[in-house]
């Protein structure tokens, strides 16, 4: 079905109104054309009256056009301006058999002009459903009653193994089960990007706005009805908004504007199979790895650092689990098991004597099980032509309970690293206290020292690009044992990476592709990865940095300007303080001097 508006000047000479309708006659032929076997429906004010159709007048005229091509006028008794009692509104289809009904409704709104309106039934035809997915509504089940149910039950399956894997897979049985009898799995409707959540006052208020607009309904009142609505609409909208940045900080503000200042960039969608994409990106790093030449020279022997103590990973206790979750990110986004994060921490009360059983089981073993370390790749679009692989940026999602026990290594490696003096004092990457702002200041303090003892600075910066992809699990583990680490543990982790990659289907479900092997490289994004090293910018241009600076600043205000009306004064600093102030200072040390 194609909706057509028109309007047509009120001019009434006849040169007038023939060029009027012969071009009116031309724009249907195109619509019929264009989208042959469609029903048409037009409407519009063409300033034609239909109630005055003596011969050859335009009324008349105009009837003899929209029979001529088989569209029909839905109303053709009714005046839509009162004081001239004249039809000059119509709303005409090509399928006469669709209209239910037709009429005049009276504009009540200080306007003599009322609505013309038709009522249309397209049997055959379905509504066009919007995206959906399959996931568990977590947000209805009450957590504390939810809680103690799963303080009650038996868990003595996990705790009578001694297998880190088989502990794991009853937990996931026992409490997937439970969850399945208060969550279960649904086909819930996507929402629309950057749309809000309204209250419960507030769709009431809705609820009685559109009651006003129907037959019977209070017609008087609808105008106060619209305005109180409109209002509590946009305070909802500043509520929400305050809400997410409350909880999302300073470092996610971002997140939450972003679906409202919306982007010029249109969505694109893989055209590359699952399979294709998945062999692509398993190929990455093997080819990058080749690639490299090998040293020309022998590659000095370092030598162990000397040090007192060695470290391996040590089990912990309940209350550094919870600290731990609770500094962790609520990540929804589940692996191939169907659990996340915030589950963990949703539930923690009722399970996580259960979770500490597991994790320590795993730590104290130095086994990682298979599932942990298969990672479920979804590809991002990126740059132009997403049909190509290599237009695509893979995100891999890792089981939950992996995500944890990185965290829980990661930390203690790092507090042994510290304590211990083994990181260089030049590495600022993943360190406390310091970032690339610090490396920047040290770089630019040391140029400007050799520029006042009249020497001359040599810059070598290197790109890690895929970096993580390339990393050879052998000399890694070679170089953790130089600084004293026990490798049992890290090497059953780095060994039987696989993965495959995820893509949406229609039904809310996901077309995968088979299981590929890593044998090179590390997860990206992991906890532990991240202090492997750091990618340096080699962008240093002075003109470039500052081209860049000028434009994301500006674009950053001018969509805060556009959405103003949704945002909060009160959170306007503090977006401003995170989005644009924290660019220009980082930059600052190096700009100024």
């Amino acid at each position: 079905m194609v909706f057509a508006s028109v309007y047509r000047v009120p001019t009434n000479t006849s040169a007038q109104v023939t060029a009027d309708l012969d071009d009116f006659e031309g724009q249907v032929q195109h619509m019929l054309a264009t989208h042959a076997g469609a029903t048409l429906v037009i409407a519009g004010d063409l300033n034609c009256c239909q109630l005055k159709c003596a011969a050859d007048s335009p009324g008349q005229r105009l009837r003899q056009l929209l029979t001529t091509y088989g569209l029909t006028i839905s109303n053709n008794r009714h005046p839509t301006y009162r004081p001239a009692g004249s039809l000059l509104d119509i709303v005409a289809v090509s399928r006469p058999d669709y209209l239910l009904r037709a009429g005049v409704t009276r504009c009540h709104y200080g306007t003599p002009h009322d609505y013309t309106r038709a009522v249309l039934q397209c049997t055959g035809r379905t509504r066009v459903a919007g995206p959906v997915t399959q996931r568990r509504r977590l947000g209805r089940i009450d957590a504390d009653s939810f809680n103690r149910q799963l303080n009650n039950i038996d868990w003595s399956p996990v705790f009578r193994t001694q297998l880190t894997a088989s502990k794991w897979e009853s937990f996931c049985d026992i409490f997937l089960g439970q969850l399945d009898t208060v969550a279960p799995v649904t086909r819930v409707q996507q929402r629309p990007p950057g749309s809000l959540l309204v209250s419960a006052p507030t769709r009431d208020l809705m609820a009685r706005r559109r009651q006003a607009l129907r037959p019977g309904g209070d017609r008087e009142n609808y105008k106060e009805l619209n305005r109180l609505c409109r209002a509590a609409v946009r305070k909802d909208q500043q509520a929400h908004i305050n809400r997410e940045l409350a909880k999302a900080g300073p470092s996610k503000v971002w997140r939450v504007l972003r679906p409202i200042i919306g982007s010029k960039k249109e969505a694109a969608v893989p055209s590359a199979t699952p399979d294709a994409l998945n062999d692509y990106y398993v190929s990455i790093g093997p080819i990058t790895a080749a690639s490299v030449p090998p040293p020309t020279v022998p590659v000095p022997v370092r030598l162990p650092r000397v040090t007192t103590s060695r470290f391996r990973p040590q089990p912990i206790d309940m209350d550094t689990l919870g600290l731990l979750l609770l500094h962790m990110k609520p990540s929804t986004s589940t692996g191939n098991d169907g659990i996340s994060v915030s589950m963990f921490r949703t539930f923690f009360w009722g399970m996580g004597h259960v979770l500490l059983d597991i994790v320590n089981s795993s730590l104290t073993t130095s086994n990682v099980p298979g599932p942990w370390k298969h990672a479920m790749v979804t590809p991002i679009p990126k740059g132009q032509g997403p049909s190509e692989p290599a237009n695509t940026r893979p995100i891999s999602i890792l089981p939950a309970i992996m995500k944890v026990v990185e965290r829980v290594v990661q930390r203690q490696l790092v507090q042994y690293l510290e304590a211990n003096q083994l990181l260089s004092t030049t590495q600022h990457g993943y360190r406390s206290g310091r970032s690339t702002e610090t490396a920047l200041s040290v770089i630019t303090d040391r140029a400007l020292e050799a520029m006042d003892a009249g020497e001359v600075s040599i810059l070598v910066l290197l790109d890690l690009s895929k970096c993580f992809d390339v990393v050879p699990h052998g000399r890694l583990l070679d170089k953790l044992a130089l600084y004293g680490v026990d490798t049992e543990w890290f090497g059953n982790y780095l060994s039987g990476h696989t993965q495959q990659v995820q893509m949406a289907s229609g039904d809310g479900g996901y077309v995968r592709s088979s299981v590929k092997s890593n044998t090179i490289g590390v997860f990206q994004g992991g906890s532990v990865v991240k202090n492997l090293g750091v990618v340096m910018d080699n962008h240093l241009s002075f003109r470039s940095h500052i081209d860049y600076v000028t434009a994301k600043c500006t674009g950053v205000l001018i969509g805060l300007m556009h959405a103003k009306h949704v945002i909060p004064k009160a959170s306007l600093p503090v977006v401003v303080e995170a989005l644009v102030n924290s660019v220009i200072r980082y930059c600052f040390s190096l700009y100024v001097t």
